[in-house]
C-alpha cells in the first residue's frame, strides 16, 4: 500500500514536472509570437516610411520644374514686355518721324526686287506725289532729311532721279498711265505748284 502511494506520488510530480515544461513552451512561444508580430508591424512601418519619402520626392521635383518654368515663362515675358516698351519709345522718338520718308523711300527702291516692274511702276507713281508733298509741308523735317541724304550719296541719286521721272515721265510711261487709266500728271493748282517749286529748289540744294 505504501509502495502504492509512493508510485502515485511520483507519477503526480512527473506530470507536473511536464506541465511546468509545457507551460514554459508555451510561455516562449507568446513570446515569440509577440516578437514576430512587433517586427512585422515595424516592417510595414518602414516600408510605408521609405513610400511616402519616395511619393514626397517625387512631388518635390515636380515642383522643382514647374517653377523653373514659370520662372523662364515670367523671364520671357519681362524680356518682351522692355522690348516693346523699347519698340514703342523708337516709334515716338523725333528721329524715327525724321527718318520716316527715308524708310519709305527704301522701300520703295527695294520694291522692285519683291514685285513686278508693272506694279513697282503704279506704285511709284501713286507714292512720289504724296511723299513729296508731306516732305514739302514739314522744313523743320525737309532740313535734316537733306543732311542725311547728302551723307548718302547713293540713295539721294536714286531719289533724284525718281523725283525727275515723276516731273518728266516718259512717253511709254504716259500711254501706259492711259491705257490703264491712271493720269497722276494733271495741271497743279497754284498752291500744288509753290509746293512742287519748294521741293525742286530743296532738292537742288541737296545735290550741291
Amino acid at each position: 500500500m505504501q509502495l502504492l502511494q509512493e508510485n502515485t506520488l511520483g507519477n503526480v510530480k512527473g506530470a507536473e514536472t511536464r506541465l511546468d515544461e509545457a507551460f514554459s513552451v508555451i510561455e516562449q512561444l507568446q513570446i515569440r509570437l509577440e516578437h514576430l508580430t512587433q517586427h512585422t508591424l515595424t516592417q510595414g512601418q518602414v516600408e510605408q516610411a521609405q513610400a511616402q519619402a519616395h511619393a514626397q520626392a517625387h512631388l518635390d521635383d515636380i515642383n522643382a520644374q514647374l517653377n523653373a518654368s514659370l520662372g523662364n515663362a515670367h523671364h520671357w515675358w519681362l524680356r518682351a514686355t522692355a522690348y516693346e516698351q523699347q519698340l514703342t519709345a523708337i516709334h515716338r522718338s523725333t528721329s524715327w518721324r525724321i527718318t520716316a520718308p527715308l524708310r519709305f523711300a527704301a522701300r520703295v527702291i527695294y520694291l522692285p526686287f519683291r514685285t513686278s516692274r508693272s506694279t513697282f511702276s503704279q506704285v511709284l507713281r501713286r507714292s512720289v506725289p504724296h511723299a513729296r508733298l508731306w516732305l514739302a509741308r514739314r522744313p523743320l523735317i525737309e532740313r535734316p532729311v537733306l543732311a542725311i541724304l547728302k551723307c548718302n550719296p547713293w540713295l539721294h541719286s536714286k531719289l533724284s532721279n525718281m523725283h525727275q521721272a515723276t516731273l518728266n515721265p516718259a512717253p511709254e510711261t504716259v500711254a501706259s498711265d492711259l491705257q490703264h487709266g491712271v493720269i497722276d500728271h494733271a495741271p497743279l493748282t497754284q498752291r500744288g505748284r509753290t509746293i512742287e517749286n519748294a521741293l525742286r529748289e530743296a532738292i537742288m540744294k541737296g545735290q550741291k
